[in-house]
């Protein structure tokens, strides 16, 4: 399976979701500096235009602008030869005084008024003595300054949003394909488990429907003796099938992480022992023996007692008669470490390597005969972790291998 097209649905998908929220972001940005930027504008245009009033004196004869008042008085002033237009206006709205080149929009005459023309924005102020309109002074200035800010932070933010866009497609595409990698891996294992769980299944279920098949089709003609053979072929292929589906529940169970698992200090001899008891039928004239002294792991007692037993079996069924499996024990600064040594076949690196992976036999043929289906030392190796601890293989071809788990050492047995 490829997941390149789910990686690139993926990658677009918060693409799409980043651009979302970098438009939100820009346009935010945008309103609030365009906000910004008119309000310092009305706020200039709305100082100018007091300032204009003061500069007017209202005489008998009509009124007199003293521009010098006006120049002395502004805080922030506009060159009014290129970027705005004061006008002082009578009572009846015709321009008096004129300063500058700035075209003016139309706008009526009123106490105060902002205009927003296309090209300029312009403000109008009455000035009044003694409650009497004597003149409105109005200020324009080009919107163009304004509006060059504008562009720039537009191109500003085009820029940047580009920018942030191409960088996020290159991270996207490598952290999508670094977050599909062990979903990949999963599904390549799955379908290589699927197939070899099919493979194993196929051989005990195809004998069973032979055997009755063929039971069925000469049950008028065999005699009693050849129906309890077949009956018998049928128990042990039922049987082979039944330890297959029980070791993969055990191997999902402990993949599973179930939390009803219980790490309790458990004896380590006494758990050897019980594991040794239930892999006495298979000695073959093999000498097992362990270690005497006392020692604790902390451990849950089924799952170490299974992995003691998948590596005694294993040990069991690759050594030869006459030969010898121990198992031991030693302390590794925190952890205990068991040992199973056996004299059998032994491993290459390569075979080392991969022992510990479902379905895997070094010697399928051998492995087969013996009624394996390559599954005791993957349980066993995903129970260890389970527990908490680990392990590792040590072996030699034709000198025989050493299986070592590490848990966690548990109390002495003489402390209180």
């Amino acid at each position: 399976m490829s997941l390149q097209r789910a990686r690139l649905r993926l990658l677009l998908l918060n693409l799409g979701s980043l651009l979302l929220l970098l438009l939100m972001v820009c346009l935010g940005a945008y309103g609030l500096l365009t906000k910004l930027l008119y309000e310092r504008l009305q706020r200039d245009l709305l100082l100018t235009a007091h300032a204009v009033t003061f500069s007017v004196e209202n005489e008998p004869h009509g009124v007199d602008f003293h521009e010098s008042i006006y120049l002395s008085d502004r805080k922030v002033k506009f060159d009014l030869d290129e970027l705005g237009t004061v006008e002082w206006l009578d009572p009846q709205g015709q321009v008096v005084v004129r300063r500058g080149h700035t075209v003016v929009p139309e706008q009526r005459l009123a106490a105060e008024h902002f205009v927003y023309g296309p090209l300029s924005c312009s403000y109008t102020l009455a000035a009044s003595d003694k409650g009497r309109i004597y003149g409105y002074a109005r200020v324009a200035v080009p919107l163009q300054p304004v509006n060059d800010q504008l562009n720039s932070l537009l191109g500003l933010l085009a820029a940047t949003g580009a920018f942030t866009m191409v960088l996020a497609a290159g991270l996207g595409w490598w952290w999508t394909e670094r977050s599909l990698r062990p979903l990949q891996q999963a599904y390549d294992e799955l379908s290589l488990f699927t197939g070899s769980v099919s493979h194993e299944l196929r051989s005990p279920l195809t004998a069973m429907l032979t055997q009755s098949q063929s039971l069925l089709r000469h049950f008028d003609s065999i005699d009693r003796e050849e129906v309890r053979e077949g009956l018998q072929e049928l128990s042990e292929s039922s049987s082979d099938m039944a330890h297959l589906v029980h070791d993969l529940l055990i191997l999902a169970q402990a993949r599973r992480h179930q939390p009803e698992m219980r790490l309790e200090p458990q004896g380590v001899a006494e758990v050897v022992q019980e594991a040794l008891s239930q892999v006495a039928h298979l000695s073959k004239d093999i000498q097992v023996s362990c270690q005497k002294s006392d020692e604790t792991v902390v451990a849950h007692r089924p799952y170490l007692c299974q992995i003691l037993r998948n590596l005694l079996e294993n040990a069991l069924y690759y050594s030869d008669p006459a030969t010898r499996v121990l198992v031991s024990w030693s302390l590794q600064g925190r952890e205990l470490e068991i040992v199973v040594s056996d004299q059998g076949v032994g491993l290459t690196p390569e075979a080392c390597a991969r022992v510990f992976e479902p379905f895997w036999r070094a010697d399928p043929s051998r492995a087969r005969n013996a009624g394996g289906a390559g599954l005791g030392l993957a349980i066993a190796h995903s129970l260890a972790e389970v527990m908490g601890g680990n392990m590792s293989v040590v072996s030699h071809p034709g000198r025989g291998s050493q299986f070592s788990i590490r848990l966690l050492r548990g109390p002495s047995p003489e402390s209180p």
